[in-house]
């Protein structure tokens, strides 16, 4: 199961996507305005947060 665009207790601008595997883990991953990932949680722990210093160089380019 998924749930799309949370906003609640997210900083202005921020949307989450927070999915539930199977055996009922809870992924939550928050992207700030601009639509980069900003942090990913593990239920309500914090496993990753990630910081752009160029946000309009630093893309992620499909060749595939």
């Amino acid at each position: 199961m998924s749930l799309f665009d949370i906003t609640t207790g997210l900083p202005a601008g921020h949307v989450a996507v927070s999915t539930t595997d199977p055996k009922g883990n809870i992924t939550t991953k928050i992207c700030e305005k601009a639509g980069h990932l900003y942090q990913v949680k593990d239920g309500s722990i914090v496993t990753a947060t990630y910081t752009y210093y160029n946000k309009y160089i630093d893309k992620f380019i499909d060749s595939g």
